[in-house]
């Protein structure tokens, strides 16, 4: 039936009391047993400070899932910490084509490749399938283009030059 186990792959050791533990395992998962359209997923469980923690989960249409245990997304990473990143890539090579991070997505102008939002799922800044960049906006008309809500009076714009921090300009009301 729907949300079966279908068996269990366990890794076991001993505490420092000699207690013998399920350290950590991966479990098989039916996620729908309807003739013609079956899926089955793997969980991946692992001890931490005593109990066992869902890690890893992959749904059997591919999603893959950190932190949580119902994936919306490819990959979806979900966290809550007080402080710190939840996510972070580091690339430690030294060569001239060494990238960070690479994202490649969409093919029209109005598809994103890159999108932030806040918890309120309020938009920061996107960057656009042609490269235009919004902060404050999701539809650049520029190459970058920034925007203040209305009845905005303190600067929002600052760029220092990098020999001379007196030299900074500020931007308020437009060029």
């Amino acid at each position: 039936a729907d949300s079966d186990s279908s068996g269990k792959l366990v890794f076991k050791g001993n505490n420092s009391s000699g207690a013998g533990l399920e350290y950590s395992y991966i479990h098989g998962r039916i996620e729908d047993v309807t003739a013609g359209t079956e899926n089955g997923g793997l969980e991946f469980i692992t001890m931490n400070d005593g109990s066992g923690l869902e890690a890893l989960t992959l749904q059997g249409d591919g999603k893959i899932g950190m932190g949580t245990t119902s994936p919306s997304y490819n990959l979806h990473v979900h966290g809550s910490r007080t402080s710190g990143d939840i996510v972070y890539i580091e690339n430690t090579a030294d060569g001239s084509q060494c990238h960070g991070l690479r994202v490649k997505a969409g093919i029209g102008n109005d598809d994103f490749t890159l999108r932030a939002t806040n918890t309120d799922s309020d938009e920061l800044f996107v960057v656009r399938a042609d490269g235009s960049v919004g902060i404050g906006t999701t539809t650049p008309t520029r190459r970058l283009e920034l925007y203040a809500a209305s009845g905005t009076t303190s600067n929002f714009v600052k760029v220092n030059a990098l020999a001379d921090t007196n030299s900074s300009r500020h931007l308020a009301g437009g060029l």
